[in-house]
């Protein structure tokens, strides 16, 4: 299924949020993300079911100054 991924589509075999997160690489545990506009705690991503063309934001912190 194609989802969007921070403005970017991309091809997906992952069924839950959770399992995008951990298939495009990231530490569940060092991200934000939202689905469809909603923010989504990282306790709740592994209940929330992907479906053909989500808009899916990943956000990782960052430190600098």
């Amino acid at each position: 299924m194609l989802v969007v991924i921070n403005g970017t589509s991309f091809a997906t075999n992952a069924a839950t949020l959770l399992e995008l997160v951990e298939e495009r690489g990231h530490n569940p545990s060092s991200i934000a993300t939202a689905l469809n506009g909603k923010f989504v705690t990282a306790v709740q991503r592994h209940k929330e079911i992907l479906r053909q063309g989500d808009a899916i934001e990943i956000v990782t912190a960052r430190q600098g100054g």
